[in-house]
């Protein structure tokens, strides 16, 4: 097609608007070559625009065959969980066992209180420190008999530390045997979308676009422990305590399963009723995690939200298998059953960690066994009770030893300025796997 002389193109333009009247200006304005350039643009763009309208676009022809081949349900999803957890355990370094062996040694010792670096002279040093900061009164020769008597007396921790090495136990930290339970099952509602691979609709897959998330709890489990205590009589007697936080809930959390399903349905397209195998795979991404007060306590933390949890995001992957019905030529039921298997960890920090005599996690340091000689929470009992520490009821001394805490709360606090502690922050962790059986129920039809 001739390409027209710029001016009669633009002869055939509103002769009177001012705005053509402008444009015409601009356009000559542009040089010899581009006028006529461009008007050869104009007049094949009018040509190739009836050309291209007489049939379908290109990406008219995609769109149709994308929506041929997609496919969408909507329905409910229910899981059914099997946990195996591992016992629950201190990480290494200074944020992880609460009272080690080594450290505790060097708390026991003859020395005189006032002799600098002695174990009585840095328990009394710590006494005061601990004083200062709780704003505790008092005075600096009580605090003198209290560590004197802690380090040198042998039923305090001098007997503590052989009832340690006597049982093989190289620190105290989290009671052994606890491990956790995740709920039985969760359920939750979501949309899918799907892509044929194939004509014949066999090949497929479909992934989750739209879901509420999950929500879950964890309770505990242990062993119940044989400890020593003082009967009626101050008499010291073995009995079978079970586990402090047995059947509590220690923690929940929420949980986003983004979830890709990959698999063959048989039969032909038009088939009423189509079995299908396959495999899934899933991301679980944890989040909202907390502990509960019980846990919290447990542990040790002496403010509300010491402890908190995290649970690591993990990947798994499973075999799955199901059927599809069709209604009639537009809706059709589904349901599918899967299994994967998730390996995750679960860590608990705690700060500002305070530890007493009533603290459930050392009530909990007793023995597996019954009748043994040595009892590392009898000790800890009976020697909370010591009148060459704590002195005579009513006392300056006896009234400072309390406010104080006791034995097991100054040696502890003892412990975390030792190691560097001074924040009281411990860390556990907790590796679990979750085998999860998924059942989905959906309508759904193509688009």
């Amino acid at each position: 097609m001739p390409c027209p002389r710029p001016e009669a193109l633009l002869a055939s333009w509103h002769p009177v608007h001012p705005g053509s009247q402008i444009f015409r200006r601009v356009f000559m304005s542009m040089g010899p070559s581009f006028p006529r350039l461009a008007a050869c643009a104009l007049v094949w763009l009018s040509a190739a625009v009836p050309a291209a309208a007489a049939e379908p676009s290109l990406s008219l022809k995609i769109s149709s065959a994308l929506r041929d081949r997609t496919f969408w349900n909507a329905g409910a999803i229910h899981v059914n969980v099997q946990t195996k957890s591992g016992e629950t355990y201190d990480v290494d370094g200074p944020n992880g066992k609460v009272l080690p062996l080594s450290l505790l040694q060097t708390m026991v010792g003859g020395a005189t209180v006032d002799t600098p670096g002695s174990p009585s002279n840095r328990l009394f040093n710590d006494i005061l420190r601990m004083m200062a900061q709780d704003g505790i009164t008092g005075s600096e020769t009580d605090a003198k008999d209290i560590a004197r008597n802690m380090a040198r007396f042998a039923n305090a921790l001098p007997r503590l530390s052989a009832t340690m090495s006597n049982l093989g136990l190289d620190a105290l930290g989290t009671p052994p045997g606890i491990r956790g339970q995740a709920s039985r099952s969760m359920s939750t509602g979501g949309i899918s979308l799907g892509y044929y691979l194939d004509d014949d609709h066999q090949w497929a897959v479909e992934t989750y676009v739209l879901a509420a998330p999950l929500t879950t709890s964890v309770t505990a489990t242990g062993r119940p422990r044989y400890r020593v205590v003082l009967d009626g009589d101050g008499q010291e007697v073995e009995v079978l305590s079970p586990f402090g936080l047995e059947g509590q809930q220690i923690l929940s959390s929420k949980l986003l399963p983004p979830t890709v399903m990959f698999g063959r349905y048989w039969g032909s397209a038009s088939s009423r009723f189509r079995p299908y195998t396959g495999a899934l795979a899933m991301y679980a991404i944890f989040y909202d995690t907390k502990a509960t007060p019980a846990l919290n306590a447990y542990v040790g933390g002496s403010n509300p939200g010491d402890t908190s949890v995290s649970i690591k995001n993990a990947f798994g992957a499973g075999p799955m298998l199901g059927f599809r019905y069709a209604l009639n030529d537009s809706w059709r039921v589904n349901f599918s059953i899967g299994s994967v298997k998730l390996k995750t960890q679960a860590t608990l920090v705690t700060r500002n960690s305070r530890f007493d005599k009533n603290t459930p996690a050392i009530l909990d340091l007793g023995n597996d066994q019954a009748g043994l000689v040595d009892n590392v929470t009898g000790v800890i009992l009976a020697g909370e009770g010591l009148l060459a520490v704590r002195g005579a009821d009513g006392s300056s001394r006896s009234r400072l030893y309390d406010a104080l805490g006791g034995i097991t709360a100054i040696t502890t606090r003892a412990a975390q300025s030792f190691s560097g502690n001074s924040s009281g922050t411990y860390v556990r962790k907790t590796d679990t796997q979750l085998t999860n059986t998924i059942y989905m129920l959906s309508i759904g039809r193509d688009f």
